[in-house]
């Protein structure tokens, strides 16, 4: 029997594909573990400002369905109280917990935004328009919000931030 006829590899040959496709795994792997890393990123990121948009949609929606009485709603700081449309005072705050946290009448607060989303600034500006100087007089309140924060990524080591702002107005205008 001579060498020509016999069929099959030979020890390096399949040494040298096995090495081949150690590589190639290696390399897919690799790209296939950053593209799972990379899909956490994003669903961290999507449902941190998520979050926070639903939040500044519920507190606007809460202002607009609400009203601000005269002697109520005025100037501007970190928090905000209004009557809502049940007729309770509402107020929305940045807790403890650096989340924004509302109350309905003076009772425990509880947090409406979570984690990884950290708070850094709420801010409500209330302007009183009024229709003029002569009687009747229809007054009308802006409430413009403001949220700043950060959240942070499950694989990264530096916070992103966020800004968000958007005006609302009570439905119900003043005519005295």
């Amino acid at each position: 029997m001579s060498l020509q006829n016999k069929k099959g590899f030979t020890l390096i040959e399949i040494i040298v594909s096995l090495a081949i496709f150690s590589i190639v795994m290696v390399l897919v792997a690799g790209t296939y573990i950053s593209l799972i890393s990379a899909s956490a990123d994003v669903r961290t990121s999507t449902s941190a400002v998520n979050n926070v948009a639903r939040v500044l949609s519920t507190m606007s929606n809460d202002i607009r369905n609400g009203e601000c009485l005269p002697n109520q709603c005025n100037g501007g700081g970190s928090s905000f109280t209004f009557t809502n449309s049940a007729v309770k005072k509402v107020t929305y705050t940045v807790c403890s917990s650096n989340q924004i946290c509302k109350s309905i009448s003076g009772v425990a607060s509880y947090a409406l935004t979570h984690t990884p989303v950290i708070i850094t600034k709420l801010k409500f500006v209330s302007q009183k328009y009024s229709s003029g100087t002569t009687k009747p007089i229809a007054q009308q309140t802006f409430v413009t919000i403001t949220i700043e924060g950060s959240y942070m990524l499950p694989h990264q080591t530096k916070a992103l931030d966020f800004y968000f702002e958007t005006t609302a107005t009570p439905s119900k205008i003043y005519i005295y």
